[in-house]
């Protein structure tokens, strides 16, 4: 359970704050959401030996993938670049 709009309530509450999302689930989808949702920081784990240690950890191809889509994401809603 990733709870993203928790993201949009924490930064009613703390105002001119950044909040980010940690992300531990595997793939990248929710990390784009979000941003939808109101991140500003993403932090996804990254690896460069695939391995049953970390299974939400991406390799560098995936992550360049899911910059790109919040990028997209980011030019869709109208942003400056969040990171």
């Amino acid at each position: 359970e990733a709870s993203l709009e928790r993201i949009r309530m924490l930064s009613n509450i703390v105002g001119s704050i950044n909040v980010g999302f940690s992300d531990l689930i595997i793939g990248t989808n929710v990390s784009s959401l979000a941003v939808l949702a109101g991140a500003k920081v993403i932090e996804k784990n990254l690896t460069l030996i695939n391995s049953m240690d970390d299974l939400s950890a991406v390799c560098p191809v995936e992550f360049k993938k899911m910059v790109e889509k919040i990028r997209e994401y980011e030019q869709i809603l109208g942003c400056n670049r969040l990171f």
